[in-house]
């Protein structure tokens, strides 16, 4: 070897060894043609006992052989590998070491063999599996945290609250009476107590996502403020909200994050106020760069708070003082909430105060800026881009009109299917292009028609996305769902708007711009702003959604019924489920919370009495409300 080539061999061996890369050149029958120092004292072998031995026998554990095979394929093909394996050292030890194999080529283009350049990461992948470890204890731990909280909150509402309800209910003494009141007021502070921590320790964590939309800030605001004022109306107290006319565009924000700040603020002012004036005020401080700087402040009459404590009312379970706690009640966590909130839109809160005038709370807001509402004349609907069909696959009657005349009007084609066998007959007919496919579902669930759909090599629809729908929000049916090969989730009820993103992300429709109807106000006893936001002004969609809910809801009602007579908790628990959405459909909130809580009978035995009970009070409230909705769809029909 010349004296040029073997120094810089040499030169560049010795940079390895700095670097602590062990090298092995390799032959194309994989074995060991010479063994460089470094690799000698990673591994305790000498060159004399690992040249001429085939590397994957002396060196590399059975169970990694399958990826050394898929590296052969990759070498073939003249491509660089990469890759992670054990290896065994002379003394038994197992090694995790990253390998860079690189092709060896002579001087006439021949492929001689491969080098390996070795790093030992023994060390990475013990901290990884440390971390790992300590990561797994640390989330089972907050899980088990999580879940004792959402069990007591369970107990608490259920057993405590519930049972005092029901002994109102029945003759009393005075002094028994009194002695009720005070269970049913320390059960309340419990659940507000346990809600606050898990609101707080949510927030906390990061596990909060936000969910941003296109909203009017006015308009949510207003919305709050009337819900406030119609809990508060035992008071002598008027509300008000004084909009900065400059904020005259819309803003992406999380609504709910936007309605917990302000209801938490507006909830504090109300119970420290019994008399006089709360005021909600919004100003623009500046823009920049697409985003709004706006500050909000809510000013109250009420009790007002000592200076000496207003630099405490911010932190966890504080309080202004022992009397405050003692007349007032409440947990300590609003304001803390509040703070936490408002920080994930870059803000802080702030408090002025004066003893017996009232308390002035400020915060601001960090938004991103969205069209000008002089442009909220402008609505959008939706046109195919090309001839899709759809199958839903969704066995209640109110979900299924719902859809078919989103689907309708947006020119889609579809076809429905009652439960998972059916949609699995209608796939393996037909090619779709999407399915919008319902979790709970009689005969099979959307869980294994998924799966079987999946599975199926000879379907025509195997790789079509599956949209599911539930009545549920939980993060865990959500993975579930995406677990079982569905490639999107959508919770009940969702708004044509919701539905509207899905299918654009999957290509099979566009929005255009039409002109948006004349206002129409739904009654202010129904969800009002639920409803606005749902329909989206598609006023003949909510008179055919009302017509067919007042249809098919009686025999709904009958149904669960009759599964709490013949005490099919299971039966009754799943038919909950599977109406609560409509209540919302048609803006009964109160009845769609009843549902979610009846829901509870298949897995807590101690509760069906109870709610055997309920049950039949809120089968006459619904009654009253049926009425409710009769004259509304009257008003609809009338306006369209």
């Amino acid at each position: 070897m010349p004296a040029r080539i073997s120094g810089s061999e040499k030169k560049y061996q010795g940079v390895m060894e700095q670097l602590e890369l062990g090298l092995l050149e390799i032959d194309t029958q994989g074995k060991i043609t010479k063994a460089y120092q470094y690799f000698c004292h990673m591994t305790g072998y000498s060159q004399e006992e690992l040249v001429g031995k085939r590397a994957r026998d002396l060196l590399v554990p059975k169970e990694f052989i399958a990826t050394l095979e898929a590296q052969d394929e990759k070498q073939r093909r003249g491509e660089r590998g990469l890759y992670e394996v054990q290896i065994i050292a002379k003394n038994g030890d197992r090694i995790w070491v990253l390998v860079t194999s690189a092709p060896l080529i002579d001087g006439e283009g021949r492929l001689t063999g491969y080098l390996d350049i070795i790093y030992d990461m023994t060390s990475r992948k013990l901290l990884e599996q440390e971390l790992k470890v300590a990561k797994d204890q640390a989330e089972r731990s907050r899980e088990a945290e999580k879940q004792f909280l959402a069990n007591m909150s369970h107990e608490i509402r259920n057993a405590i609250i519930g049972i005092s309800n029901l002994l109102y209910d029945t003759e009393l003494t005075k002094e028994q009476l009194g002695h009720v009141d005070n269970i049913k007021y320390s059960g309340d502070m419990l659940l507000g107590l346990i809600s606050g921590i898990l609101d707080l320790s949510k927030i906390e964590s990061g596990a909060m996502d936000l969910v941003e939309k296109n909203i009017d800030i006015h308009s949510t605001l207003q919305a709050i403020i009337h819900t406030m004022s119609f809990k508060a109306k035992q008071k002598p107290i008027t509300f008000s909200y004084e909009r900065d006319e400059r904020i005259n565009f819309r803003v992406m924000a999380d609504r709910v994050v936007l309605n917990q700040i302000f209801s938490n603020l507006l909830v504090n002012a109300e119970k420290f106020t019994d008399r006089g004036s709360i005021k909600v005020r919004s100003t623009l401080i500046g823009t920049k760069e697409g985003k709004a700087h706006l500050s909000f402040s809510v000013t109250d009459t009420g009790i007002g708070i000592p200076r000496n404590k207003l630099g405490k009312i911010f932190k966890s379970f504080e309080q202004a003082d022992r009397e405050t706690k003692l007349r007032y009640g409440g947990t300590g966590l609003g304001l803390a909430i509040v703070k936490q909130l408002v920080s994930k839109y870059g803000g802080g809160v702030s408090v002025t105060s004066r003893e017996k005038k009232g308390s002035t709370f400020r915060f601001d807001l960090y938004l991103r800026m969205a069209e000008e509402i002089e442009a909220v004349n402008r609505s959008f609907t939706y046109k195919p881009f090309e001839e899709s069909r759809i199958l839903i696959d969704e066995d209640n009657p109110v979900n299924q009109q719902y859809l078919s005349g989103i689907l309708e009007k947006w020119f889609l084609s579809y076809d429905l299917a009652n439960n998972g066998i059916e949609a699995l007959e209608l796939l393996g007919e037909h090619k779709y292009q999407l399915v919008l496919m319902d979790i709970r579902m009689p005969e099979m669930d959307g869980y294994e028609t998924t799966i079987r759909i999946r599975s199926s090599e000879d379907n025509p629809n195997t790789n079509i996305p599956i949209i599911a729908l539930t009545a549920s929000a939980l993060v865990d049916e959500k993975e579930r769902a995406l677990a079982a090969g569905m490639n999107y989730h959508l919770t009940k009820p969702f708004s044509p708007e919701d539905l509207g993103l899905v299918l654009s992300k999957f290509n099979l429709i566009e929005a255009v711009e039409v002109d948006k109807p004349e206002n129409f106000t739904f009654n202010s006893e129904l969800d009002a702003d639920y409803l606005d936001e749902f329909y989206q002004g598609d006023l003949q969609r909510a008179a055919l959604m009302f017509d067919i809910f007042l249809k098919v809801i009686d025999g709904e009602m009958d149904k669960l019924q009759q599964l709490k007579e013949e005490q099919d908790w299971n039966g009754f628990s799943s038919q909950a489920h599977k109406i609560k959405p409509n209540f919302m459909m048609v803006g009964l909130r109160d009845f769609s919370e009843k549902m979610k809580y009846f829901e509870g009978a298949k897995k807590y035995a101690d509760l069906r009495k109870m709610i055997s009970l309920q049950f039949d009070e809120v089968r006459r409230d619904f009654d009253t409300s049926k009425t409710l909705i009769e004259k509304e769809l009257v008003r609809l029909r009338e306006f369209t």
